[in-house]
């Protein structure tokens, strides 16, 4: 996975070396590690991976994450500029994937919950049984 190169986004090296460890808490992964996770997800959903429920459940938490600590750790300006990476990123997802009615109620703002990847629209009835025993 290509680490995340925050001059290529228009920061200066000092808020480079910044950017590369801030996290929410010690009890979450650096703003950069948050934002590679969601690339590699991307990558393989791009790529045609099937991916189990937990795995896309883990895709989307990735994805939270990242809208999470862009919102809380970032100023706007720099919200900005993290945002040319991050709105390809979600292209190339949308692109490779459709909609389901996995991942809870739909929330506008977490688009990304429920969605899954065209290699796994054949076989959406298992993710739906499985959905609806846990319900149980």
């Amino acid at each position: 996975m290509k680490p995340i190169l925050w001059q290529e986004l228009g920061f200066s090296d000092e808020e480079a070396r910044e950017l590369a460890e801030v996290r929410r808490s010690d009890d979450h992964f650096p703003l950069q590690k948050e934002l590679e996770l969601w690339a590699q997800w991307v990558k393989e959903t791009d790529h045609g991976f099937t991916l189990t429920f937990d795995e896309l459940d883990a895709a989307w938490s990735a994805r939270d994450n990242v809208d999470l600590s862009v919102e809380g750790l970032l100023r706007p300006e720099q919200q900005k500029r993290v945002f040319v990476l991050l709105d390809e990123l979600d292209r190339r997802f949308r692109d490779a994937t459709i909609e389901s009615e996995l991942g809870g109620p739909k929330d506008p703002k977490r688009w990304w919950r429920g969605r899954i990847p065209v290699s796994n629209a054949a076989r959406l009835y298992l993710f739906e049984h499985g959905v609806a025993g846990l319900d149980d």
